[in-house]
C-alpha cells in the first residue's frame, strides 16, 4: 500500500467520508462528519439529491431561472428581472408506483440555511394537497431523503 504525499503548504488533504452512514437527529457524528455536512454548500445538496431522484427513477421540475441581477446582452448593464416565482420549492418529484402518483415537494437548504416566509408560504399551500409528501431537507436528513426515495 503506498503512502500519500504530503499535502502541499497552504493546501489541506481531502479526507474521504462516507455521508450514507450519517445519522439523523442532533448526533454528534464521529469522524468530523459533522463538519463535511456543516460545510456542504446548497447547490452540492440539490446536485446530490437530484442524482438520487433520477437514480430511483422519479420525474423532476426545478426552476433552474434565478432572479439574480445579470447583463444586459445590447448595454452591458446589470438589469433585475424576476423570472421564477418568489419562494417556490426546490425540487417537485413525481413517480407512479403500483398505480398511484406520488408527488414529493422537497426544499433543499444547507444546515445554515433559513427558510425563508415565502418558502413557508409555498410550503403550506403544498400540504394542503391530499398525499402530497412536503419536506424541507438539509444534508443531515440523507437516510430520510434515501428512504423516502427508494420507497
Amino acid at each position: 500500500m503506498s503512502a500519500r504525499k504530503p499535502a502541499k503548504p497552504g493546501r489541506r488533504m481531502s479526507q474521504r467520508v462516507s455521508i450514507r452512514s450519517v445519522r439523523l437527529g442532533d448526533v454528534p457524528l464521529p469522524d468530523g462528519r459533522q463538519v463535511v455536512l456543516d460545510s456542504m454548500s446548497e447547490r452540492a445538496w440539490h446536485q446530490h439529491v437530484v442524482g438520487m431522484a433520477r437514480f430511483w427513477g422519479w420525474a423532476i421540475f426545478h426552476d433552474n431561472a434565478t432572479n439574480a441581477p445579470r447583463k444586459c446582452p445590447k448595454c452591458g448593464e446589470y438589469i433585475k428581472q424576476p423570472r421564477n416565482v418568489h419562494g417556490f420549492p426546490d425540487l417537485l418529484l413525481l413517480k407512479e408506483i403500483k398505480g398511484r402518483t406520488r408527488l414529493v415537494v422537497a426544499e433543499l437548504k444547507s444546515e445554515t440555511g433559513v427558510v425563508s416566509a415565502a418558502q413557508e408560504g409555498w410550503l403550506a399551500l403544498f400540504r394542503q394537497i391530499p398525499g402530497a409528501e412536503v419536506h424541507i431537507w438539509r444534508p443531515r436528513d440523507q437516510e430520510l431523503v434515501i428512504r423516502t426515495l427508494a420507497a
